[in-house]
């Protein structure tokens, strides 16, 4: 099934990283490069990690321009 375009697992699927589930819905996201991706979830796992998604594409598309 192909994520929603704008969730968190699509946009780990634009960002090419990959989401490694654990045990209870313990989720890891890992970089191209295998270092980790560090989700806040202060206010949600959802949350903390569409925030972190975002900040990962700005970061993306500030270095492509």
């Amino acid at each position: 099934m192909t994520p929603q375009f704008e969730s968190p697992n699509g946009l780990w699927l634009r960002l090419g990283y990959t989401v490694e589930r654990g045990h209870r819905g313990v989720r890891t996201i890992r970089r191209p490069d295998g270092s980790v991706v560090e989700i806040d979830i202060e206010r949600g796992r959802h949350t903390g990690e569409i925030e972190a998604a975002c900040l990962e594409l700005a970061r993306k598309q500030s270095r492509l321009l």
